[in-house]
């Protein structure tokens, strides 16, 4: 069992102050301990608070941004999609001659759908490649602005396998312009998986 020595500090406060005084000191002693534990965890609350409310904003705006990258994933699944359907449905099964052919002729009628004067055109021979063939036709028009956009828009909105290059447009007085350009017909071949290749023409 542990004593106090009569000469001893604590022992001689204990000993010789009032009751009511040493009271009041304890009450007061552990209301400072009190007061100090709470205000020294109050801050390391604080901060933690702080802290937390750091790293739930942070995981918020990560949420958004996967939200915002699986709407994106799921509208390029949806192109992507609708390009391979695009794709497949334009894989062409018959003679390719006759099919450059057909091109050409959807071409030349256009032209004269749209009032154009074609002046000239030739075609190039057609050239295969791995998974798809390509034959390109140079033509030589004339005709107003309006009669030029006109053409090229018909082709846009066709949905062939028809990519316009090399245009050059210059005019000749007020109304009339002189356009050349390369047209080139893409034919796809069948039996290929188009998804895994790039459309690099």
């Amino acid at each position: 069992m542990y004593f106090i020595p009569r000469n001893n500090r604590v022992y001689h406060y204990i000993a010789h102050t009032r009751l009511k005084n040493r009271y009041l000191f304890t009450g007061f002693f552990v209301a400072g301990i009190i007061f100090f534990s709470v205000y020294f965890i109050q801050r390391i609350i604080t901060v933690y608070t702080v802290l937390y409310a750091q790293q739930v904003e942070v995981l918020k705006k990560q949420y958004k941004e996967g939200e915002r990258i699986g709407i994106k994933n799921k509208q390029l699944t949806a192109i992507i999609q609708d390009t391979k359907k695009e794709i497949e449905e334009h894989v062409f099964l018959g003679n390719s001659e006759e099919y450059f052919k057909n091109q050409l002729l959807f071409i030349l009628n256009e032209v004269k759908n749209n009032g154009l004067k074609l002046n000239s055109y030739g075609i190039q021979k057609e050239k295969s490649y791995e998974w798809y063939k390509k034959e390109i036709a140079h033509f030589d028009l004339t005709g107003s602005l309006k009669q030029v956009i006109d053409f090229f828009k018909v082709i846009k909105n066709s949905k062939k396998m028809v990519s316009v290059r090399q245009v050059s447009l210059v005019r000749v007085d007020e109304q009339v312009f002189h356009v050349h350009c390369d047209i080139e017909f893409i034919l796809v071949l069948p039996d290929q998986k188009v998804e895994n290749k790039s459309l690099q023409l």
